[in-house]
């Protein structure tokens, strides 16, 4: 039987009903460049594709392990990233799949813990696919164009607020299409106005760090709050708002350990099936995250009655006195455990190591919040001390770290303390160099800021708190 090839198309004797169309060329199977900036020179065996560095399109998946290897992220070299060319039978464009594969192997393993399963890819990756031309591929390619720009890049300027723009545009509409359709069911497309807001808020934290995020945040509230996110949901949605839930109720949580502005709070019941167990999001257990805000709370409460304003429910000076008893014996006793998954991890004691700096960092803001304790004082001094011993065991240093030495930064550290200023100061800069996050780069200016003002005061003329509460608005801190 002969055959001949047909634009992408393999034609026999059969009827036309029954050939088989695909979505690639010849040219796809050419040594041609697929990303921006690649200069090919070498040839892969496997593939037959040419490339800088002897990579084949399996380069994706071990190009992620190497670059988080013992936790310190390294960024790829551009040849190393513009040689990964697999072939695209997703219609996108060379520059697009790059941006695509950027964000799988290189973005998303730094914002969670090591050796866990990346949970943004499996949430995101599948809804950019069979999503093309929607919010959720535009808002990644607009990440990874800003990740780009930031690191010095320029030419992904354009691509960043292009992207950005019709990632918007996009989101819009589908809220309309979501708003008429008024169910929240099948065919209203929550599940990709979820994926945007989350996608949209991790930009504008990283781009800016502006109180923008709070409007995603709003809107991811509306649509986990319809009964399509609460009960019969596919394994592929349930995965999606159990991350919605985790990564807006801990954004939430944290922004409230530096600005007294407070937002509605994210229940975490729907996170976890074990409040105990430490997410390899947040990096400890819901059950701390509970308590962080807590303590945020009962001190607003507590500032409320010293103000004699009017609470609503009315709160008496004896049930603050009592909750905040509880708390406290709370943070002291809690234990954090690994999931059956996390124990088999290779940085298991690591990754216990930094809930208990998250655990400890809570203790250092709760005295500090609710009581007043000054860094130099009884028992945040002792605490302080044991956060910086724990801090030099851990490797680990991506933003999940950022929270506890902010707290540390702000509540712990004394003014006579130059070395421990120093511990927390290089492993700022240190996280600063590997991604140029704005919510990082925010942090540490508030930190700074604080040491200023304590250097400048005798110890006991401010409380902790009246110097760092709204410095750069609703910081994100995670």
């Amino acid at each position: 039987m002969r055959h001949r090839h047909v634009c992408g198309a393999t034609r026999s004797s059969s009827p036309p009903e029954d050939w088989m169309f695909l979505n690639t060329g010849y040219g796809d199977f050419r040594a041609i460049d697929h990303s921006p900036a690649a200069s090919p020179t070498n040839s892969s065996p496997e593939t037959g594709l040419t490339d800088e560095t002897g990579h084949d399109s399996a380069s994706l998946v071990t190009l992620s392990a190497r670059s988080s290897q013992d936790g310190h992220y390294q960024r790829p070299s551009d040849s190393e990233i513009a040689a990964i060319r697999p072939l695209s039978p997703f219609g996108l464009s060379s520059n697009d799949f790059y941006l695509l594969q950027y964000f799988e192997s290189w973005i998303t393993p730094q914002c969670f813990l090591p050796g866990a399963e990346n949970v943004y890819c499996k949430v995101f990756i599948p809804l950019c696919l069979t999503g093309l031309g929607g919010p959720v591929l535009s808002s990644v390619l607009a990440i990874s164009a800003n990740q780009l720009r930031i690191l010095g890049r320029k030419e992904y300027g354009i691509a960043t607020w292009t992207s950005y723009s019709k990632a918007l545009t996009e989101l819009r509409a589908r809220v309309r299409k979501y708003a008429n359709a008024n169910t929240g069911g099948s065919g209203s497309g929550w599940e990709d106005i979820l994926a945007t807001s989350i996608l949209l808020c991790f930009f504008n934290i990283s781009a800016t760090c502006s109180d923008s995020w709070l409007a995603h945040a709003r809107c991811a509230r509306t649509i986990l709050s319809a009964q399509a996110c609460n009960s019969g949901l596919p394994q592929d949605l349930g995965d999606l708002c159990g991350l919605a839930w985790t990564y807006f109720a801990t954004h939430d949580v944290l922004a409230g350990t530096a600005s007294s502005l407070r937002y509605q709070r994210w229940s975490l019941d729907h996170a976890s099936n074990n409040v105990q167990h430490i997410n390899t999001l947040s990096g400890c257990s819901n059950e701390l995250l509970d308590l962080i805000s807590e303590t945020s709370e009962m001190a607003e409460s507590m500032a409320r009655l010293n103000g004699s304003e009017v609470q609503c429910p009315p709160v008496s000076s004896t049930q603050l006195a009592q909750q905040r008893d509880i708390v406290e014996r709370r943070l002291h006793s809690l234990k954090q455990l690994p999931s059956a998954q996390e124990t088999l991890n290779s940085r298991f004691d690591e990754i216990l190591l930094l809930a208990e700096t998250k655990r400890l960092a809570a203790l250092i803001y709760f005295y500090g919040r609710v009581d007043g304790v000054l860094p130099h004082q009884h028992p945040v001094n002792n605490l302080t001390s044991k956060f910086c011993d724990l801090l030099e065991r851990i490797s680990i240093n991506t933003t999940v770290l950022l929270w506890p030495l902010f707290i540390i930064g702000t509540f712990g550290i004394q003014p006579e303390k130059d070395e421990d200023r120093k511990v927390v100061l290089d492993r700022l800069m240190a996280m600063q160099r590997t991604r140029q996050l704005a919510h990082v780069k925010k942090a540490r200016r508030v930190i700074e800021a604080v040491w200023k003002a304590r250097d400048l005061r005798a110890p006991h003329e401010s409380q902790s708190w009246d110097l760092v509460r709204g410095r750069e608005g609703s910081l994100s801190l995670t």
